[in-house]
């Protein structure tokens, strides 16, 4: 048995890693191609804080790649073990089926811890660096906001579209003010504007040029009929507030803290300065929960690919997918009652482990007496 236990739980290992390497390959590439890629290509930032930035996207990744990982993984081997009927002829030598998928068990255990580390310590403090770096490159380079031909939705109740950019000029500039139902109320044009940072009074100073002013009069956004044409200045200052970006991270953020520093808020409230304490709670069991769903998908995989019994990676793939957004679904339901203490979203998380495991225990048992 110990040759039978080395070989699967290489295999299982191997095929895991592999498997949550390209997984957090494939994410951390669709995170990172909108915010981060936009500033390379326009030579906003040098290469290594490129690097940096994708870098601490990686743990947040790991949070949900690790157990997809280790779940293809199972799916796979074990899969691809009971179509060759090498599982049935170890049950026909009186091997039970517990004794064989104990390795599956161990890695399962041994892939949330990792998953616990990374999600209670090393996750939170990257997330914490990301947002530093981000708000040190608006503080060196406040034209990192503003993407050429791209409408820029950073700045609240604003849309902004620059036509290029030159040093601390734009180009071509159009200013849309919205109200409460985002819809426009008046708009700005100007030849060219430059742009100043006010870090005193955390603004943004546009000076425009040449800048036209149009307002609605009401009516329904498509009636252009209701616009009308406003004041015109050869020279205006514009500031833009952006005092809310420097804040964000001065409030403590529940998926920014590590599971020590929830801890002594969930026990001392008085530091939240009166916000909810159930976000904080929730967010200490998801880590826990979510570390715990690497042992989950372990239980709940063995008995579907032994059932089965397909190897091809494309059907592997496309169960684990299915498990993973019924998992993930109910995830969300407990995200979503987070502010609503009365319906216990702090228990609520704990659902998909209840119901995933307690399905993979059944399965097993069916598939252990077959």
């Amino acid at each position: 048995m110990r040759i039978i236990y080395t070989y699967l739980f290489k295999e299982i290992a191997i095929v895991a890693v592999a498997t949550t390497a390209v997984l957090t390959f494939l994410l951390v590439l669709v995170n990172a191609f909108k915010d981060i890629f936009d500033l390379l290509l326009h030579d906003e930032v040098s290469l290594w804080v490129i690097v940096q930035l994708v870098s601490l996207l990686v743990p947040f990744v790991l949070t949900f790649t690790l157990p997809w990982g280790i779940l293809l993984a199972v799916l796979m081997v074990f899969g691809r073990f009971s179509q060759e009927k090498e599982l049935l002829t170890l049950k026909a030598s009186g091997v039970g089926l517990l004794p064989i998928i104990a390795p599956a068990i161990w890695l399962g255990v041994i892939f949330s811890v990792i998953s616990l580390f990374n999600n209670s310590t090393v996750a939170p403090q990257c997330r914490r660096a990301f947002k530093r770096i981000s708000i040190d490159l608006i503080t060196n380079n406040p034209m990192a906001f503003f993407t050429p031909q791209t409408t820029i939705d950073k700045f609240p109740g604003m849309r902004i579209w620059v036509g290029s950019k030159q040093g601390t000029t734009l180009e071509d500039v159009h200013i849309w003010k919205l109200n409460g139902d985002m819809v426009p109320v008046n708009s700005l044009r100007a030849d060219r504007a430059i742009l100043k940072l006010d870090i005193p009074n955390e603004r943004l100073v546009l000076t425009l040029f040449n800048a036209r002013q149009e307002e609605r009069s009401g009516g329904a956004p498509e009636d252009v009929s209701t616009v009308r044409p406003g004041a015109h200045a050869s020279e205006l200052p514009l500031p833009i507030s952006i005092a809310d970006f420097f804040r964000r991270d001065q409030k403590p953020r529940s998926d920014r803290l590590t599971l020590g520093e929830l801890r002594l808020l969930i026990i001392n409230p008085i530091q939240l300065a009166g916000d909810n304490p159930i976000p904080f709670l929730l967010e200490f069991q998801k880590k826990i929960a979510l570390s715990i769903s690497c042992l989950t998908f372990v239980l709940v995989g063995i008995p579907l690919a032994i059932q089965t019994q397909r190897k091809e990676t494309s059907v592997g793939v496309a169960m684990s997918l299915l498990i993973v957004l019924g998992y993930y679904f109910i995830t969300v339901l407990a995200e979503v009652f987070k502010r609503n203490a009365g319906l216990y979203p702090e228990f609520l998380i704990w659902v998909p482990n209840i119901i995933f495991q307690t399905l993979g225990v059944i399965l097993i048992a069916r598939a252990n007496y077959r």
